[in-house]
């Protein structure tokens, strides 16, 4: 296999651990330059992937490369990778500037050099005048900062993120989920990202792999896994969806609860299908409203969200279908146990294999 430079690749890769199989059969290639994200509740393998990619779990059955070199056998100093935990193991005793310099230390580096390296690093990740402080004296995100600037500092060809988020709280994980994207795009460096957060693979990945039980369901840009799914995991664990049991009737018609509807059946042959769409692709419409896969329901409940209200429905056949409606106040004009039309584009609606519903 030849990759572009600073690349990375898994190749037919498979670990167990006494016996069970934490990533099983995966293959999977990261451009260079590129931020991807390995995404996954726990226990898909994400983990697992990444500790492989850094030397710290050897694979069972296949291949680790970086760039054009196989390194499965290469130790983990010898890897041209860094790693941040979620824990930042910053020493307490050290302050930022000498955190960050620690790993200089063990490189052929000029004094002069790994001053302007240090400095440097710390303009970027923005903690420029905070050099003397130690980590006690730093906010949580101001601590993971550090971290990333010491990963940095070595220049590695990859740096691997293993949720290095998670231990902050929402409103400053969200901001740093758009300055680590910005940080990743100014320097170039390929970016693997292990996180369980939909919402920060969506944010920050070029690319993402979506895994469960050690395999890879659906690999793609954000808006390709999140508005075309390939499998029912996919649509279920990426944001909200709604899914539906029906029958494929012939390549664009399922019946569900007695309704026919078109949608987009992908080429399956007729039998049991899951039925998704979004629930910001669902309308809620006057009773009676005409038009393509206008189905008859009933309000069961609004649960308001500021911006947005959810309007759960109850379709004929019983299914529970949730709508996103934006508040301009048209859902004010409907109570609850209200008779409602429900429309489901068909270009919003997708077929997926049944057998890949979520366990």
């Amino acid at each position: 296999m030849r990759l572009p430079s600073q690349a990375v690749a898994l190749v037919d890769v498979t670990k167990r651990f006494e016996g069970v199989t934490a990533v099983d059969d995966v293959t999977l290639e990261v451009a260079s330059g590129e931020f991807f994200s390995l995404l996954g509740p726990s226990g898909c393998g994400k983990t697992t992937s990444l500790r492989m990619v850094a030397g710290f779990e050897r694979p069972d059955v296949g291949r680790i490369v970086i760039g054009e070199t196989d390194v499965t056998d290469v130790p983990p100093h010898r890897r041209p990778v860094n790693t941040v935990f979620q824990s930042y193991a910053l020493f307490p005793h050290l302050t930022v500037e000498q955190n960050v310099a620690f790993g200089l230390r063990f490189q052929d580096i000029d004094r002069n050099d790994a001053r302007r390296r240090v400095r440097d690093v710390l303009e970027l990740v923005r903690l420029h005048g905070l050099e003397r402080r130690r980590p006690h004296q730093l906010s949580g995100g101001q601590q993971q900062r550090v971290a990333l600037a010491r990963a940095l500092v070595l220049s590695p060809a990859v740096l691997l993120l293993d949720e290095p988020l998670g231990a902050l709280d929402a409103k400053l994980r969200r901001d740093l989920q758009v300055e680590l994207k910005s940080i990743q795009r100014e320097i170039g460096i390929t970016f693997v990202y292990v996180t369980h957060d939909q919402e920060e693979a969506l944010t920050m990945s070029d690319r993402l792999a979506v895994m469960a039980r050690g395999k890879i369901e659906q690999i793609g840009t954000p808006r390709e896994v999140y508005e075309h799914p390939a499998t029912a995991f996919v649509a279920d664990f990426l944001g909200v969806s709604n899914l539906m049991r029906g029958h494929l009737l012939d390549s664009e018609t399922v019946e569900v609860g007695g309704v026919r509807l078109r949608a987009l059946g992908g080429g399956r042959p007729p039998g049991v299908v899951r039925l998704t769409i979004r629930p910001e692709r669902v309308r809620i419409s006057a009773p009676g409203t005409s038009g393509e896969n206008c189905v008859a329901a009933t309000i069961e409940r609004f649960v308001y969200l500021g911006s947005t209200t959810q309007v759960f429905v109850t379709l004929p056949g019983g299914d529970r279908v949730q709508a996103l409606v934006a508040n301009s106040g048209d859902v004010d004009e409907y109570d609850v146990g209200a008779a409602v039309t429900a429309q489901l584009p068909r270009d919003a609606l997708r077929v997926l294999a049944d057998d890949e519903a979520p366990a």
